[in-house]
């Protein structure tokens, strides 16, 4: 079963652990392929508490790849520092705090700016062949022009 949030479940503020774990039988995980074990804000006790969530989209997130034209945006370096938290005690949550937050912006600047780009390709693909078959028939009626002046 996937999780989220804390990684660590159980502390006695120098000693991180996941020990705690939470169980579901086989046949929630064939009904419930996206049920999520989430890891909450621990209080009073140096247990983590857990919750079973079943999140609202059927589909999966995809696998996050890097991309290079990111750099090139105007804004990548000052949402690269915003992502960054101030520093924590621990810095492993850190560390795994500020990926997750740069996948979200990351992603989020992606869709904005470059999900059309496909698209756009492949209309730009699909005009070039059609210019490329007129200049073609052009060629060919000017061809059989010449032809028929020169007889």
């Amino acid at each position: 079963m996937k999780w989220n949030e804390a990684y660590y479940s159980l502390t006695n503020k120098t000693i991180w652990s996941r020990i705690d774990k939470a169980l579901i039988n086989i046949h929630w995980y064939e009904v419930f392929d996206f049920i999520q074990n989430q890891y909450l804000t621990n209080g009073l006790s140096d247990h983590t508490p857990m919750m079973i969530q079943f999140p609202t989209s059927s589909k999966p997130q995809g696998k996050f790849q890097f991309c290079k034209m990111w750099c090139k945006h105007p804004d990548f370096n000052k949402r690269v520092d915003s992502a960054i938290p101030p520093f924590t005690a621990n810095p492993l949550n850190q560390l795994r705090t500020t990926m997750i937050k740069l996948r979200s912006l990351l992603s989020r600047v992606h869709r904005d700016k470059y999900a059309g780009l496909r698209i756009q390709q492949e209309l730009a693909r699909g005009e070039l062949t059609k210019i490329q078959q007129q200049l073609k028939r052009k060629k060919l009626e000017i061809g059989i022009l010449t032809s028929f002046h020169q007889a």
